[in-house]
């Protein structure tokens, strides 16, 4: 250490090693000579030499053993700027009640409501009081000091105040606001030509604020300046900057950038022993790897920073983080029960999991395992939630991630027209943000949609915008999400081969990590050959599907997968026992979960199975399947249009209507055509008004007639009670015609709602607003 006014620290070093006392109790006899203000500087003089080395703790010690002789000699305005002093550096210490206490009694001790030093205390409990959450304080003592710095009117003090009420409003989330008193720091920075490091300080704010606001480029250009002058300074501040430069070169898919931020940083922090930014840098690391596709690396660095909080009880309240990345790893693993495991613990950790961003964040956790789970309505509870409060923080991304998987939510369970305006809402926000990725999710569900209306060329569309937009991208999970969306659309219009090509392709892209998403696309595969007569490997597609489902313990998409399965082995009467057993496994999980539409699908496969040698026994099946159809289908009638569940009723009721002729059972056959007349929406037609519209085809309007005839003529028969075989089975043959003619020729007029296929929604919205 330095001398100072002739006292050589390193020699009191040593004589109190050798004398076996105490160094400060060895220092302030060596002092003793100088007068009571000689002695004062000497400790403030030492005590900052020990702050400047980043030896908090011993400029602590100085400052209070300063302060105590200020105060027997009754320096009492000394003995404020000691305590000061001593605030600030449990500030650094992280000891945020200590250096409340302190500044406060510093703040007490100065009469003076002009001293300037008052604007260092102000300063520093507004620092202080944000630091242990409690925010009124803080914005108190921020707006105060502000008032007291346009009082001096100096360029510094005001440029300072300035910079600490923009990081009040940055803790409070009103980036806006913060933004504004950040300009306003640089400017009196710039116009004052204060210090180059005060003014680094101010630009990396601005660009913490740019990155808030999504706007990379202009967040890099501001640490870029200020990265510059760290350098040129050789502040230990480049350290922090480079974790926030870190985190928008990952967001820019510059990898090997943040990689070097990061590592410089991790090796500065644990260099110097300090566990808390040591942790942050390994966050970020591991949050890198998640980008990167790397989920073991990710929980890797993931449980090293816990390890850290858990070793530090002043840090363990930060858990909370931690286990939030570590659930959001496992869920893109697809391992649920461990994803949920870390959740709850996120949920349980404490204060911390009081600020809103984690709160939404975890809601979004627990939405997406309901969803995979199939428990939609928990799902959507939780997705509106975090919905909210994202909406509330101003997480704009976040907004956008949740908005894609209500929509995908909506999708699934028929209603259509909430999950297009979502998709709507969520690609115009994406576009204005220039957020490609979540513009790609949104362009692939579209696509997705565009198949369910059979418009393949719209779909084919979305999915090369899409892809074009992925390859500049280079993320490879949301390139493996479009090729399959690819493969289905091939898959759709039976060009199987190329179907293939895409799924081998995504196969090729996917982490061996996520072993959930694989068996999806080991599922498509065996689909493919399955339509293409090649047993062996449809086979072989299928088991690796259902092996890897179990290995992540997705029983959701497991049973799903074993009904398309059950029916592959029927079909080839292969095993029937475990044709039984997947069954059985299917419907005990689809029952437990309420999953409706799949317990239709898998009572009109159990149907169909068994029709040729128990036709009791298969009428029971579709009647199963039917009753359910209806149970949901008539109450979401106004709200939620569901093609799928339709489709199949129709299906189902032919089925029936073909065992009711086998068993000369008329009267049920009526009741069928009756079920199977409601699937094709006739009653509905009927009821509206038809006003023919100038550009209507011939053929579009002579369907519309021949459904109008065809339920006059069921009722006609109804009243009359007489109607023989040979009527029903015109009608049937009737019926089924122009479900053919409505699946080949499309009505998308908006003056026939009724029309529009499977009675969804609107083309139009999807065709004006989504392409």
């Amino acid at each position: 250490m330095a001398e100072t006014l002739n006292i050589d620290l390193e020699a009191i070093a040593a004589q109190a090693e050798e004398q076996n006392i105490d160094f400060f109790d060895c220092f302030t006899d060596a002092i003793a000579q100088y007068d009571i203000p000689q002695q004062l500087k000497i400790y403030d003089s030492v005590g900052y030499q020990c702050y400047q080395a980043l030896d908090f703790a011993s400029a602590i010690t100085f400052w209070r053993l300063g302060g105590a002789v200020a105060m027997v000699g009754g320096f009492d305005s000394d003995s404020a700027g000691f305590l000061s002093d001593i605030g600030n550096a449990s500030v650094e210490l992280g000891e945020y009640q200590q250096a409340i206490d302190a500044l406060v009694t510093a703040e007490q001790r100065i009469e003076d409501s002009e001293d300037e030093r008052l604007i260092d205390i102000v300063l520093g409990l507004s620092q202080a009081y944000r630091l242990v959450e409690d925010r009124p304080s803080a914005n108190h003592y921020a707006k105060l000091a502000l008032r007291q710095a346009q009082s001096i009117n100096t360029y510094f003090e005001v440029c300072r105040a300035h910079l600490n009420l923009g990081n009040s409003c940055s803790t409070d989330l009103d980036y806006h606001l913060a933004n504004e008193h950040y300009l306003k720091a640089l400017e009196h920075a710039v116009t004052g030509e204060l210090d180059t490091l005060l003014l680094a300080t101010i630009q990396m704010n601005l660009g913490n604020s740019c990155k808030h606001f999504l706007d990379n480029d202009g967040a890099l250009v501001y640490f870029q300046q200020a990265e510059s002058i760290f350098k040129q300074r050789k502040s230990d501040e480049i350290y922090a900057l480079y974790i926030n430069m870190a985190i928008v070169y990952s967001k820019t898919h510059q990898f090997d950038e943040a990689q070097q931020c990061l590592d410089s940083a991790l090796a500065f922090y644990q260099h110097i022993n300090n566990h808390a930014d040591s942790a942050i840098c390994l966050i970020n690391l591991g949050r890198l790897e998640e980008e990167r596709g790397n989920n073991d690396k990710a929980l890797d660095h993931h449980f090293a920073a816990l390890a850290i909080f858990e070793r530090n009880e002043a840090l363990s309240a930060s858990k909370s983080t931690c286990f939030l990345n570590i659930a959001n790893c496992y869920l893109v693993r697809g391992e649920q029960t461990e994803a949920l495991n870390y959740y709850q613990q996120c949920k349980d950790s404490g204060e911390v999991f009081e600020q809103i961003n984690l709160i939404a964040s975890g809601l979004k956790g627990f939405g997406d395992i309901y969803h995979n789970q199939g428990k939609y309505q928990l799902a959507q509870q939780n997705y509106h939630q975090c919905l909210t409060l994202s909406e509330q923080c101003g997480d704009s991304e976040l907004v956008l991630a949740v908005s894609i998987n209500l929509g995908s939510l909506y999708s699934e369970t028929g209603e259509l027209e909430r999950a297009v305006k979502l998709y709507q809402s969520a690609l115009t926000n994406a576009q204005q943000l220039g957020h490609d990725k979540y513009e790609i999710s949104v362009l692939v569900n579209i696509a997705s949609l565009y198949l369910t209306f059979n418009q393949i060329e719209l779909a084919h569309q979305s999915l090369y915008r899409a892809l074009d937009k992925v390859t500049d991208f280079a993320d490879a999970s949301l390139e493996a999400k479009v090729y399959s969306t690819l493969a289905n659309l091939f898959e759709i219009t039976g060009q199987f081969e190329h179907a293939i090509d895409y799924c081998l392709q995504a196969i090729a892209l996917k982490q061996d990590d996520n072993a959930s998403a694989l068996g999806l696309s080991y599922g498509s595969l065996a689909r493919l050959y399955e339509q293409l007569e090649d047993v062996q490997a449809a086979y072989q597609y299928y088991e690796k599907a259902q092996a890897l489902f179990e290995q992540a313990n997705d029983l959701k998409h497991y049973n799903i997968g074993a009904v398309n399965f059950s029916f592959f082995l029927y079909q080839q009467n292969l095993d029937k026992d475990r044709v039984s057993q997947l069954q059985q496994d299917a419907l005990d999980y689809f029952s437990q979960h309420h999953m409706h539409e799949s317990l239709v699908a898998l009572y009109a496969n159990l149907g169909l199975m068994v029709q040729d040698h128990d036709i009791d026994k298969a009428k029971g099946f579709y009647q199963q399947a039917l009753d359910i159809h209806q149970s949901i289908v008539v109450p979401l009638l106004d709200e939620s249009w569901h093609i799928f569940y339709r489709q199949q009723a129709g299906q189902i009721y032919q089925r029936l209507i073909d065992i009711q002729y086998q068993q000369k059972a008329f009267g049920e056959v009526f009741d069928s055509i009756q079920g199977l007349k409601s699937s094709t929406f006739l009653k509905k037609i009927a009821k509206h008004e038809i006003k023919k519209p100038g550009d209507i085809s011939e053929q579009q309007q002579s369907i519309i007639d021949s459904e109008q005839a065809l339920f006059v003529e069921l009722e006609e028969l109804k009243v009359q009670g007489d109607y023989s075989a040979n009527d029903l089975q015109l009608i049937t043959d009737k019926t089924a015609a122009l479900q053919i003619l409505h699946d080949e020729i499309s009505i998308f007029d908006p003056a026939y709602p009724f029309f529009r296929r499977g009675e969804r929604i609107p083309f139009s919205l999807l065709k004006d607003y989504l392409i």
